[in-house]
């Protein structure tokens, strides 16, 4: 039995880390679902979260601020997707695991937390 094969998604942290180290590249279609689901035109998205360092006009980059996701929020020091019912691909389709050193710095953070229970 190799339960600690690196290899093997784990289940996530919520530590957040990832939203840190990555910036989203979302279709015309994920901006648009966002945009709706915020309630709000895609001329207002693309001001308030598209990356206006991004010049691609197939895409767009979702805008970092303080170093991590514009849509990375915390509850009692877990992270949550303020988006999550759209959240774009790239995100949904990030599996957390031991080989990714998101998740490893995360998993160090998390038993920290315990140890100062």
């Amino acid at each position: 039995m190799d339960s600690l094969n690196p290899s093997h998604s784990i289940n996530c942290l919520r530590c957040g880390i990832c939203c840190t180290k990555h910036q989203a590249i979302v279709s015309l279609e994920e901006a648009q679902k966002i945009a709706s689901h915020l309630d709000i035109t895609m001329h207002d998205w693309e001001l308030a979260y598209a990356d206006p360092k991004w010049l691609s006009t197939s895409n767009y980059l979702i805008r970092h601020v303080n170093s991590a996701c514009i849509f990375l929020k915390y509850d009692e020091n877990m992270s949550y997707c303020d988006i999550q019912t759209c959240k774009p691909a790239c995100c949904a389709d990030w599996m957390p695991a031991f080989e990714k050193k998101e998740c490893r710095q995360g998993l160090s953070i998390y038993k920290e937390t315990i140890r100062s229970y």
